[in-house]
């Protein structure tokens, strides 16, 4: 019995240990929610070092990263200043609509112009684009009597931008704008050229022309009336182009 036993340890002893493989286990991720040390989730490299810190940041490459940008369209806040690539905005608002919040686009060193739908607006002193004024409206300049007519109604809160002008008589006569309130810019009457009370004086099939239609030559006051002074009897014929706002 002694003999059996020995010769069966002997054979133990003689029997080859099989090598266990050890298998490396991937990271594991917490799907929805931020990684962080009270998850007790760690992201790591090869090395075993955490990701996400500034010597080791987790940077992403692949086409599903789109789906990211498409769960952070929140709008900035209006009282922080963005930096903000020109051309990396798709869209700050929909069609049609308007933002709370105020978006700020500066030109960049290569002067490559930014297109801007409606009229843009900037500090006086700066290099950006300036609305420019051009004519929507046109009124006719006839008279064969002497007197003062209104041309453009006046309007609260808003001004006369004359961009052109053209008269001409078929005698001598005088001519001048001007502005007012009341009837015909009865009251407060102001010339628009030269000192008040003088017209401009016209030869026989003369007159005087000014202004393209782009820019204004005349500027009337918010709150006046356009007015045209005919200073003696005589077939006058022309054509004021404006805008008004």
């Amino acid at each position: 019995m002694k003999l059996t036993r020995i010769l069966a340890l002997y054979a133990l002893s003689w029997i080859p240990l099989t090598a266990v493989a050890q298998t490396a286990q991937a990271p594991t991720y917490q799907k929805g929610n931020q990684v962080t040390t009270a998850d007790g989730i760690f992201v790591v490299d090869k090395n075993g070092n955490p990701f996400g810190t500034s010597g080791n940041p987790l940077n992403t490459f692949d086409s599903n990263t789109a789906t990211v940008a498409a769960a952070i369209n929140a709008p900035l806040n209006a009282q922080v200043t963005h930096a903000v690539l020109v051309g990396a905005v798709e869209g700050a608002t929909a069609v049609g609509t308007s933002s709370a919040y105020p978006l700020t686009i500066q030109g960049n060193a290569s002067g490559v112009a930014v297109p801007i739908s409606g009229a843009p607006t900037v500090a006086t002193g700066t290099n950006g684009a300036v609305s420019l004024i051009q004519g929507a409206s046109t009124v006719a300049i006839s008279a064969t009597t002497s007197g003062t007519v209104q041309l453009v109604a006046l309007a609260s809160g808003k001004s006369i931008y004359v961009t052109h002008v053209h008269v001409i008589t078929a005698t001598s006569a005088g001519f001048a704008l001007v502005y007012g309130t009341g009837t015909n810019c009865g009251s407060g009457t102001t010339y628009l050229d030269g000192a008040n009370g003088n017209t401009m004086a016209f030869t026989a099939n003369s007159g005087y022309s000014a202004g393209v239609g782009l820019g204004p030559v005349y500027v009337v006051p918010s709150g006046n009336a356009l007015c045209a002074v005919f200073s003696t009897a005589a077939n006058y014929a022309g054509s004021l182009t404006y805008s008004q706002f």
